[in-house]
């Protein structure tokens, strides 16, 4: 909550490790998630839940917030 503040928001998710597709997709530790296909996350469960309706080989939109500036960045959801 401190961090959000800080930041100004009052959602998203703050990156704290990057593995397997948000990896390789540029998603960096210190990234703020703040939407999937434009949805708003708040939370860990809302975010994986928005991940899981992705099928297998499709690219989400992922909105994240690096440093002063947001930027969607294309996520290729792999089996």
């Amino acid at each position: 909550m401190e961090q959000r503040q800080a930041l100004k928001i009052d959602y998203g998710l703050l990156v704290e490790d990057a593995t397997g597709d948000a990896l390789r997709a540029g998603i960096r530790i210190g990234d703020v998630i703040l939407a999937v296909n434009n949805g708003k996350v708040a939370t860990v469960q809302a975010y994986r839940k928005a991940i899981a309706a992705v099928p297998s080989g499709k690219i989400v939109a992922i909105l994240v917030r690096r440093g002063e500036g947001s930027l969607y960045i294309p996520l290729k959801i792999s089996g």
